[in-house]
């Protein structure tokens, strides 16, 4: 309460002129977030104000802990949780819900592996639509996070569960009672389920750092993402992965360009914006001369790590030929038809190996798993594995020659350094950051992605040349390349460094 009242204090006197909006903003959060544990909607500001208008201090007290609206819910009476200084909350929201391993849910696992150790005071939290709040992951969360299981239970209960059993029973039984007395019965069925959900810890972040390694999906999410970055002084800072969906639309679904906007949306209300490659800083460099912002963020550039195989975990895998991999979700951007047709006119040209695809199934595979169905008919020696785990993935690298990832686009290209890791060199794209990796490290050979013949050619060449393919292996056997461990310390240092424009709100905080 005394910190509650050092704002209100201070922000009050804040009445007129353009700092006048931001002021209720940070009113309206602390207040939210002192008596309900919960990050406010936009709108509450202004109810606020108004409610200041009308009344001074004493309105503002029948608004917020006087409000029936506020006090009915549950989390009225949860815990607020402040972070230890210096503080970080690191924002897993999605990854945490999906068991998946490969893009932006692996980098996401692999900066909460590390976390502890490069920022002892650092947090994992999730954003909860049903309590409005960021909550800190619990012990099993964490440990979920990180050995990649099954997802987690959303907030909300499931149908099939008993509350939605019940309801369904209820109903079924009202079927022929009055109207009034079905309202009524629906309206205590509604209050008595309200009631019985549990409330969560509301994480309260002020003097903090907020980093968001992954897409912000949710439209409250979003919302609540950017109300703390405009009405606190929090340093917010985005990991930024690529531009790829403004770039190239049509390898999206409409559902994922919209989700991918309203993400994108929140780089001009950063602080600070770490990019993964100098291509992707480029383009959102361009991205940012077009948008509307109350401030310019700083930006960065921080390469993906990667780690030295685990031999110890490989689970080991065999093949009677010499293996050419290719790992990544089979979707259209990441070439995959134009690779499948390369193997087969290798193949046919008498190189003698077999295609290994790993990747689970994405956008438009269709034509692919066609095209792959057909070639396997066909006699041509191919492989399909979906879904592998990290040791089932780390054997397949052991077993290959090779890898290829000849992508249209990529912010980064991790498959790239994976197979460096391992010491197998990459046939890579000549564009972008596939191109800016491989001539940093070596140990890649680079071809035009939309060229099959010029795909085809590198296949054959290195399969064909044992000598050749010896001396791009010893290239990727000396490559050196940042670990997971530094490149989260590198990350973490950034986003908690001060940030420009920060001095002047935590002074007026």
């Amino acid at each position: 309460m005394p910190f509650v009242r050092r704002v209100l204090d201070k922000l009050l006197l804040v009445t007129d002129g353009p700092e006048a909006e931001q002021a209720w903003g940070s009113i309206a959060y602390v207040l939210s977030q002192a008596f309900h544990c919960r990050v406010p909607t936009t709108m509450l500001a202004a109810d606020l104000r108004a409610a200041h208008d009308a009344g001074s201090v004493a309105g503002l007290y029948r608004a917020i802990v006087d409000s029936p609206a506020f006090n009915a819910s549950p989390q009225a009476a949860a815990t607020l949780v402040p972070l230890e200084s210096p503080g970080l909350a690191v924002d897993v929201s999605e990854t945490v819900r999906v068991p998946y391993t490969s893009g932006i849910q692996r980098i996401v696992r692999s900066i909460a592996r590390h976390l502890s150790e490069v920022a002892p005071t650092g947090m994992l939290v999730r954003w909860s639509d049903r309590t409005h709040c960021f909550t800190p992951l619990t012990e099993a969360e964490i440990e979920r996070l990180v050995v990649m299981e099954a997802p987690l239970p959303k907030d909300d209960p499931l149908p099939g569960s008993s509350s939605a059993r019940s309801t369904i029973h209820m109903l079924q039984r009202a079927a022929l009672w009055p109207t009034r007395k079905i309202e009524r019965t629906l309206r205590r069925h509604r209050q008595k389920a309200h009631r019985a959900r549990p409330v969560q810890p509301s994480v309260f972040l002020w003097r903090d750092s907020l980093l968001l390694p992954e897409l912000v999906v949710g439209d409250d999410h979003v919302d609540a993402v950017r109300l703390v970055s405009a009405s606190t002084p929090a340093r917010s800072t985005m990991i930024f992965y690529d531009a790829i969906p403004i770039r190239f639309p049509e390898f999206f679904a409409s559902s994922t360009l919209s989700m991918y906007l309203r993400s994108l949306s929140l780089a001009r209300d950063m602080n600070m914006v770490s990019c993964i490659s100098h291509t992707v800083r480029e383009h959102l460099e361009s991205i940012l001369s077009m948008m509307p912002s109350r401030q310019q963020p700083t930006l960065a550039v921080h390469a993906l790590g990667a780690d030295l195989p685990d031999g110890a975990d490989a689970v080991p895998v065999a093949f009677d030929r010499p293996a050419v991999l290719c790992v990544g979700t089979v979707e259209p951007r990441k070439n995959h038809l134009r690779i499948l047709d390369a193997m087969r006119l290798a193949q046919l040209a008498g190189s003698q190996f077999t295609g290994v695809f790993v990747g689970n199934a994405g956008w438009l595979n269709g034509r692919f798993r066609s095209a792959f169905d057909e070639a396997t008919a066909s006699g041509h020696d191919l492989v399909l594995r979906e879904s592998v785990s990290d040791g089932e993935l780390r054997g397949l690298y052991a077993a290959s020659a090779l890898t290829i990832y000849c992508s249209l686009d990529e912010g980064f290209g991790l498959p790239i350094i994976e197979s460096l890791r391992h010491g197998r060199p990459c046939i890579t794209s000549d564009r972008g950051s596939m191109r800016e990796i491989a001539d940093q490290t070596g140990g890649c050979r680079v071809v035009e992605p939309e060229s099959v013949p010029a795909i085809a050619e590198a296949i054959a060449d290195l399969i064909d040349n044992p000598a050749a393919l010896a001396k791009l292996t010893r290239e990727a056997k000396k490559a050196r390349w940042p670990t997971w461990r530094d490149y989260t310390d590198e990350l973490v240092r950034f986003a908690m460094q001060p940030a420009k424009g920060l001095e002047r709100r935590r002074r007026a905080a």
